[in-house]
């Protein structure tokens, strides 16, 4: 259809459920109101300013097709005069809004029905699409003034002389508070769509698709879109947040800090918090998410993959130690998150990557996935993923002790092998206050001394006794300890491994970094927080794709 259609299309799609969505907000205590307007959605805006960059092609194709019809000898008289009075008041206008807006007063005169039974004279329509296309384009005939002077309200709002006159304000106050906005906003987007390809020259019976053809397929993905907005993702989680016992509403800290969390989220593709269990990794992310859906920006979709909920890791309870003890279940009262866990022969395991993009191809599309082989489920969500109305957040929370490390790369293709580079199985030397001579380890880090290992190498540290496993970070190869001990462990490693204090025997691999989630920058957050156990959060981890 050509790549001026495509982006139209794209981005119609993409803004219009979520200019519906800011409309009914808009209308919560009433109709909307002047003040209202003071700075308007990102939505809003670019829906708007989409139909007017529309109009503005749709209604040069116009003049310059009807220059080539007036000598058409099978249109009416009446017709043909209509032709030429559209064509000289067009062409006496100056250009850019002058010329859009007498186009704008001619075409809504014409009405929509004069403008296809002008254009598609030798094209079949059966009467029902007809009935429907003749609607749609009505309401962008209609509407599009409006559209355009929201556009106007953040495209000049930074000029100095930029006023609009109050007949601009009613004419968007009396768009903004139509009673079915959510059936004119996709009729509106689609009497767009159709109106350029009929201007471009798309619509044929001979050749190509037919107009039938075209509004079937513009109807489709628009009404789909919108569609999804009403059972969206967002909803969804928006009411589980709202009936977290303790949830974020009630969430206290510092703000500078969620301001900087939530930077790290836009600016980053992948963002994670890690930390000691108890200190508000997870209650973090809900605030964020809660503030990501009153926005309605700048995500479409939210899919969730925990391996706490339904786990028996449970929950430091911070809602009251007497009515439910000091652990609790990982339930709807304390967590809005989908369990990672799958049934697989009477057993529950975390699954794995393709049950994550299951749900992330079920939530894109509403279909399941599930008879797709691997190879074409990650095509297909990756496809999804592309479409711009398809931004998906996608939140893990993962106990690290029990999950498979994966590989990244820059390669299109997935690699979940661990890569092994240095391996040794030995005595480690613990830092704790009874260490003397050796510069010590914090005693919570998640850091070792090595004699050989680069420095900020990664390995993965296994008690070979119970399988406990995690991932560290070389500190410093330049710290000298005897050579007897392979490493130098911090006593937070120590314990989560579960070592024999007396005989801290250990298995130390190397990694690379892509192997890891961990990031190639990283900032550390000083913060307040109000939970069971006060300890600090490691920090922030944010890699760039």
């Amino acid at each position: 259809m050509g790549e001026v259609f495509e982006n139209f299309f794209d981005s119609l799609c993409q803004h219009a459920p979520k200019f519906i969505e800011v409309q009914g907000a808009l209308r919560t205590n009433g109709e909307v109101q002047r003040n209202q307007l003071i700075t308007i959605s990102e939505h809003m805006y670019q829906f708007s300013n989409t139909i007017r960059k529309s109009w503005g092609h749709c209604a040069q194709e116009f003049y310059v097709k009807w220059l080539e019809m007036r000598s058409d000898n099978t249109l009416s008289h009446s017709t043909i005069e209509q032709m030429e009075g559209f064509v000289d008041g067009f062409r006496a206008r100056g250009r850019g809004s002058e010329r859009l807006s007498y186009a704008e007063g001619e075409i809504r005169g014409f009405g929509a029905k004069f403008l296809l039974d002008v254009f598609l004279l030798d094209v079949n329509v059966s009467k029902e699409d007809d009935l429907k296309i003749i609607e749609s384009v009505s309401e962008f005939v209609n509407w599009n003034t409006a559209l355009r002077k929201c556009s106007h309200l953040d495209r000049h709002h930074n000029e100095v002389d930029f006023e609009l006159s109050d007949e601009d304000f009613e004419l968007i106050l009396n768009f903004l508070n139509q009673q079915d906005f959510d059936i004119l906003l996709p009729r509106i987007a689609k009497g767009s769509l159709i109106c350029q390809a009929i201007a471009n020259g798309k619509v044929s019976n001979s050749e190509g698709e037919t107009l039938s053809d075209i509004f079937s397929m513009i109807s489709n993905r628009i009404d789909k879109v919108c569609e999804d907005s009403e059972t969206s993702s967002l909803k969804v989680y928006e009411q589980r947040l709202r009936n977290l016992v303790w949830g974020p509403s009630n969430y206290q800290r510092d703000e500078v800090f969620i301001r900087e969390a939530a930077d790290a989220l836009t600016e980053n593709k992948i963002t994670a918090f890690y930390g000691l269990g108890g200190v508000g990794k997870t209650a973090l992310a809900q605030k964020l998410m809660f503030d990501i859906i009153n926005n309605r920006e700048p995500y479409t979709h939210i899919v969730t993959h925990s391996s706490k909920v339904g786990s028996d890791q449970k929950e430091i309870n911070t809602i009251g130690l007497e009515e439910r003890g000091l652990l609790v279940e990982t339930d709807e009262r304390v967590s809005v998150m989908d369990t990672a866990l799958i049934n697989d022969r009477g057993m529950r395991v975390i699954g794995g990557l393709r049950n994550l993009l299951l749900k992330i191809y079920k939530e894109a599309t509403g279909e399941r996935g599930d008879n797709f082989g691997d190879t074409l489920l990650q095509k297909k969500v990756f496809t999804e993923l592309k479409k711009p109305e398809n931004k998906i957040l996608i939140i893990l929370s993962l106990f690290i002790l029990s999950c498979d490390q994966s590989n990244i790369n820059k390669t299109k293709e997935l690699n979940f092998q661990l890569e092994n580079r240095y391996k040794n199985t030995g005595f480690a030397l613990i830092s704790d206050e009874n260490l003397s001579n050796i510069k010590k380890l914090e005693l919570r880090s998640l850091k070792i001394y090595h004699k050989s290992l680069k420095k900020r190498s990664m390995v993965k540290i296994t008690n070979p006794t119970n399988g406990k496993y995690l991932i560290a970070e070389v500190k410093s190869n330049k710290v000298k300890f005897s050579n007897f001990y392979n490493s130098v462990l911090s006593l937070r490693i120590a314990e989560e491994l579960e070592l024999d204090l007396s005989e801290p025997y250990i298995e130390i691999i190397s990694i690379s970094k892509n192997s890891t989630f961990i990031a190639k920058k990283a900032k550390i957050f000083d913060e307040e927080r109000n939970v069971a156990q006060k300890a600090p959060v490691d920090g922030i981890h944010i890699k760039e794709l």
